[in-house]
């Protein structure tokens, strides 16, 4: 079964981006079983209103063999949360709660530590065992009046890479007090994300620290760090001097990453510059030289071309036929 559970599906008041209609039938063309819709929309996804009228498009779109799934966003507020974790448990399609750290559209945007360690609590009050996201970014960081709708590289200038983002590469111990934290709160699936920057002997220490405590997996590739200046763009391009370059360049590294940490035995995401069958089959064949799970995720591949993952699908497809 093939699941998307990161799309951008605009019904409403941003439907000439895209429409539930549109990215289901391109989901069953693609041979994707199932998405899940993000809640960041206009108006956000925050009230069992504007969920059921969602699912109702998305049911009026009359594409059954694709499933749709919604998360419902939170807010600071606390009945809010209560009736969204529990329109949550009661409703298959409602598959998970979204928090978002930094402000987002609408009222979605849960910026206090204490806000957020509030929503916490009262989740675990109500008994919540559903699927919690939390899109972590720090208010702090963010620089909102760099964002041009009509210029989109703008977002990445709003939302730039920080060093704050790698304390815990420099501090491993945190993410071990971390994981042995969460493993006495759930058995669910655990994910760390690895940077490039990292060395090869940093790579293979976090895959090994984080592989005893089970159903647990890292995500190669990713973003590097890089100054304005090695890109080509003024010093004073991005307000902190630099950010995160994604994209083909960092295909090799991710592959290189994947070698690395594939003989710890721990399961694999690769995330970085992969834009072809060929380069899936390259990762995969390290998955199968150690025996280890590896799927592939991809974000600026599909910003180029929207229509990758169903040639890269076919392509896939048709070499297995052959098989």
């Amino acid at each position: 079964m093939y699941i998307d559970t990161h799309v951008h599906l605009r019904d409403f008041k941003q439907q000439h981006k895209e429409t539930i209609k549109h990215g289901l039938e391109v989901a069953l063309d693609s041979g994707v079983d199932a998405v899940l819709d993000m809640p960041n929309t206009d108006p956000a996804i925050t009230t069992e209103e504007v969920v059921l009228d969602r699912l109702r498009v998305a049911k009026e779109a009359d594409v059954p063999q694709v499933f749709y799934g919604v998360y419902r966003g939170l807010t600071p507020d606390p009945e809010q949360v209560k009736k969204a974790a529990e329109l949550a448990t009661k409703n298959k399609q409602v598959v998970g709660l979204k928090l978002y750290a930094g402000h987002s559209v609408g009222n979605l945007g849960i910026v206090e530590p204490a806000e957020q360690e509030r929503i916490y609590a009262i989740l675990a009050r109500e008994g919540y065992r559903g699927v919690l996201v939390v899109h972590a970014e720090k208010e702090g960081c963010m620089s909102h009046q760099l964002w041009t709708p009509n210029n989109p590289v703008s977002h990445c200038y709003a939302r730039p890479n920080t060093p704050e983002g790698q304390q815990m590469a420099k501090h491993p111990e945190l993410l071990l007090e971390l994981i042995k934290y969460m493993r006495t709160k759930t058995d669910r699936v655990i994910g760390i994300k690895l940077s490039p920057d990292m060395s090869n002997e940093q790579l293979r220490k976090f895959a090994e620290m984080v592989m005893p405590f089970g159903k647990t997996y890292v995500n190669v590739g990713n973003t590097t760090y890089r100054k304005c200046i090695d890109v080509d763009l003024p010093a004073d391009a991005i307000s902190i001097g630099g950010g995160g370059l994604s994209g083909p360049a960092l295909y090799e590294r991710t592959l290189g990453m994947a070698k690395v940490v594939a003989p710890t035995g721990i399961a694999i995401c690769a995330t970085g510059g992969i834009d072809s069958a060929e380069k899936v089959r390259a990762v995969q064949k390290v998955g199968r030289e150690y025996d280890v799970p590896v799927i592939v995720g991809m974000a600026t591949a599909v910003v180029k071309d929207m229509y990758c993952i169903p040639i890269i699908n076919r392509a896939l497809g048709k070499k297995l036929r052959k098989i």
